[in-house]
């Protein structure tokens, strides 16, 4: 399923598996934020959503905003919100305000000991 908030954004659901998964592709700014908001709040309470961004444009500070906010609302319901994708320079600036990206072995399904 793809939403599109305009013809530069969206975000598409990559299946029903556990974790949910999402891809963002666009900018993640104020005009956009919205259909993520609700594109993740449609993902069941207490289901982990992985959020694929390796076709977002700039992490910005109302990306950020948006991002703190969906892995606040997850954690509230008991589930978790993870990045994959993320661009290397931004990596630290997730890091430091609490969402680390999934390391690559647990995206390929291994997991590291």
């Amino acid at each position: 399923m793809e939403l599109r908030h305009t013809t530069q954004d969206r975000v598409e659901s990559l299946g029903r598996s556990a974790p949910h998964q999402l891809r963002f592709a666009g900018a993640l700014d104020a005009e956009s934020a919205p259909n993520l908001v609700e594109r993740v709040r449609r993902v069941p309470v207490g289901t982990d959503v992985e959020l694929d961004l390796s076709g977002m444009r700039d992490l910005g500070a109302a990306a950020l905003a948006v991002l703190v906010r969906l892995h606040r609302q997850r954690a509230r319901g008991g589930a978790t919100l993870s990045v994959t994708g993320v661009h290397p320079a931004d990596r630290r600036v997730l890091a430091l305000v609490g969402l680390s990206e999934v390391p690559p072995a647990a995206q390929a399904g291994q997991f590291a000991p």
